[in-house]
């Protein structure tokens, strides 16, 4: 890989993939089992946050240097600034086209996207976390994008919200190669998890684009290299089915 291909965004000509974004969105399973449960008015903003989410996590493991990182992670906070500037989005670029199209950046949203990529900067570092605590926080910044999904939560909601977002990003992400800190994470997790509110997940909630938090609890009981797609499908639709997460 050469400096070039490092700095460089990833632009895409519609001949190569009759939907980009859901390409995007392919990588991640969990929010891609995620779509389908979410209501028409939700959908589009969903689709386009989620692919946003996974493109800044993809930068600290795509670059070998913090500088190209910091480089990439710039060139985010310019074309999200233009977005809420109501500037037009490059052409060619799946995610900030359903971004512009999807109304998800805003005034109401802005913040939250920087924030989010300002926290990304710590994971270019090799050992981002000096203990528990610090990953949890890391983890709920460096998420905190996929609130932009919804906007329109009070202030009590948001914070229980991105801190349950935090908390599944911890437990799914925050201890892979280091089986102490996973112990340690798995126990602060399930004491966090006891004590966190639910999420209402009924189609149409303002929280529901957040129905893969229901995967926590799973993330908590089973090591980070095995894979467990169908007992995915039955947590979500269980979830779904309750209402809450």
């Amino acid at each position: 890989m050469n400096a070039n291909s490092e700095t460089s965004p990833s632009f895409q000509s519609p001949a190569e993939s009759r939907d980009p974004v859901a390409d995007i969105i392919a990588a991640d399973e969990d929010l891609a089992l995620t779509l389908p449960y979410l209501g028409a008015h939700l959908r589009a903003r969903a689709r386009a946050t989620f692919a946003l989410a996974i493109e800044l996590r993809r930068i600290p493991r795509q670059v070998r240097e913090p500088a190209i990182g910091d480089i990439r992670l710039q060139w985010w906070r310019e074309r999200i600034d233009d977005l809420a500037r109501s500037k037009p989005a490059p052409v060619g670029h799946p995610t900030l086209e359903a971004l512009a199209k999807s109304g998800a950046v805003g005034p109401a949203t802005k913040s939250l996207i920087f924030g989010a990529i300002d926290a990304r900067e710590r994971f270019l570092d090799p050992t981002p976390f000096r203990s528990t605590e610090e990953a949890f926080a890391a983890f709920e910044a460096a998420e905190s994008c996929l609130l932009a999904v919804a906007d329109d939560l009070d202030d009590v909601s948001r914070a229980a919200a991105l801190s349950r977002v935090g908390l599944y990003a911890a437990v799914r992400w925050g201890a892979s190669g280091d089986p102490a800190r996973r112990g340690e994470i798995l126990r602060e997790a399930q004491a966090r998890l006891a004590a966190a509110p639910s999420l209402p997940t009924a189609e149409g909630a303002p929280t529901s684009p957040l129905l893969f938090v229901a995967l926590t609890k799973g993330y908590l009981s089973r090591s980070p290299e095995r894979s467990w797609p169908l007992a995915k499908r039955m947590a979500l639709f269980w979830a779904a089915l309750r209402g809450r997460a």
